[in-house]
């Protein structure tokens, strides 16, 4: 029987205007390297300053699929685009799907 949630997140992951790029997670345990797709993205977090107004910082995250790389990412693991070199430092969420990383 076929999960309809991974056909749906295989489909998300292969259209074109969604933004998913190839990149190449290389775990820092010296593991096999991985081709996959990856959706990257900037978003706005919110730093804490203690007097109740939000100020922001910009957060990069990727999102990539369990069926491609089968276990989280550890701190360090990298994702390299083109010639950018992305270091893990911590799981954002795991869904059981997809995993999103923040990356510095």
């Amino acid at each position: 029987m076929t999960d309809v949630f991974n056909d749906a997140i295989d489909a998300v992951y292969s259209h074109g205007n969604i933004g998913a790029v190839t990149a190449t997670y290389t775990p820092i345990c010296g593991g096999e390297t991985v081709s996959c797709s990856i959706i990257f993205e900037n978003e706005s977090g919110e730093q804490p300053d203690g007097f109740g107004a939000q100020s922001f910082e910009q957060i990069k995250t990727i999102e990539y699929r369990l069926t491609e790389i089968t276990s989280e990412a550890s701190r360090g693991d990298t994702f390299t685009v083109d010639s950018t070199v992305y270091i893990v430092d911590e799981v954002s969420y795991n869904d059981g799907y997809t995993v999103k990383v923040i990356v510095r």
